[in-house]
């Protein structure tokens, strides 16, 4: 494995971030695909962690997910560059296409790209929570949680913060009680 340093550390946070549209959902597979399996920065269970850890924390997902990723491989420095440089590319876009972009949602034809570009988008969040769904739920507990956590959403449109809660009460009940040296067959 090649030396990790800093400058690539900003240069692969800026680049994930350059690429990623569609927020920070729509990035997990990219960054899964950059630092697990091409450049093996991190680890699948560290990256795991870190969707956990930043799904957990206020903020935006993308730069927690940088944040713990850079904290992981370039300790405090790697985690404000990680974080800085994958939120970068958003806010350069954002104040130099500002102008133009309040412009064009009055016109039909960028009406249009736009209304792709949520297609293309919601095709990449759905392969992440694929990729999540395949790589966590590995338990019959969990995956009963999962499909418990659908139902409720679907048929009862409560607060998704209802079932956050619900999931690490539960989670934490059943790793408490039934499983033993930090692992659980459950």
């Amino acid at each position: 494995m090649e030396k990790i340093t800093y400058k690539k550390i900003f240069f692969k946070s800026f680049g994930i971030g350059f690429m990623t549209i569609g927020g920070g959902y729509a990035m997990i597979s990219l960054i899964e695909k950059e630092l697990c399996k091409k450049n093996k920065w991190i680890t699948e269970k560290e990256f795991l962690e870190a969707i956990a850890l930043a799904q957990s924390l206020p903020g935006v997902l993308a730069a927690n997910v940088a944040t713990f990723i850079g904290q992981k491989i370039g300790g405090k420095r790697g985690a404000f560059l990680a974080s800085f440089a994958s939120t970068l590319p958003a806010f350069l876009t954002i104040w130099l296409l500002y102008p133009f972009l309040t412009k064009s949602f009055q016109s039909p034809l960028m009406n249009k790209f736009y209304f792709g570009i949520q297609a293309g988008v919601f095709s990449l969040i759905l392969n992440s929570a694929y990729n999540l769904y395949k790589s966590s739920l590995k338990t019959t507990f969990s995956k009963s949680i999962f499909f418990a956590s659908v139902i409720i959403l679907l048929l009862f449109k409560i607060n998704p913060i209802w079932i956050i809660l619900l999931g690490f009460l539960s989670g934490t009940f059943i790793f408490r009680f039934w499983c033993k040296n930090n692992y659980c067959v459950i």
